[in-house]
């Protein structure tokens, strides 16, 4: 998903037309007081991105690393690593493991690194770590009104933006208890 998008639709949310005519035109009558504005949405978007990543949907990254030695230094993995989930060989079997401080220990070989991580900022030309299946632009958008009208004192606002953000949130990244049906007794 594209940033601009994501905080085009926070915009639309906000009835901030001003800011969603300057995403899509570049035109707009006042010209600081909507980019100080937009500035401000793009710090939301990282915020919001930022605390779904560590409160309800961890971002997975996976990873092929050759080890001759069997440590894996963390700061070789392309993203800043929060947890490792799990490390296998290449065909899929699970390896023990010991995590350290700034590394991982293994059998020396070629390994899949499984691992959560922390989204990086992004610009507005950015494009979200998120897919639309995992986390909906809407949600994404919601988060961003609740933030940009907490920061721009909307009080009201914010606390009605944060319960539908949070129950949406819930609602997505909460575990479907599958129900069955008790099975028939004959008397």
């Amino acid at each position: 998903m594209n940033i601009k998008d994501i905080i085009a639709a926070a915009a639309t949310l906000l009835n901030r037309e001003d800011i969603c005519n300057y995403l899509i035109s570049g035109e707009v009558d006042d010209l600081t007081s909507t980019v100080k504005d937009l500035d401000i949405m793009l710090r939301c978007f990282n915020l919001v991105e930022n605390e779904i990543a560590l409160e309800y949907k961890p971002l997975v990254c996976i990873e092929n690393i050759t080890t001759e030695n069997g440590i894996v230094n963390f700061d070789i993995l392309t993203k800043p690593i929060i947890e490792i989930i799990k490390v296998e060989d290449e065909s899929g079997n699970k390896l023990n493991y010991k995590l350290f401080h700034t590394y991982l220990k293994t059998k020396p070989e070629n390994i899949v690194v499984y691992y959560t991580y922390i989204p990086e900022k992004k610009l507005l030309t950015g494009i979200s770590d998120y897919t639309e299946v995992e986390i909906p632009q809407r949600v994404l958008a919601m988060g961003i009104a609740c933030e940009f009208s907490l920061i721009s004192a909307m009080y009201d606002e914010a606390v009605m933006w944060d319960k539908r953000y949070k129950d949406s949130l819930d609602r997505m990244t909460s575990k479907k208890i599958k129900q069955v049906m008790p099975a028939r007794r004959w008397v």
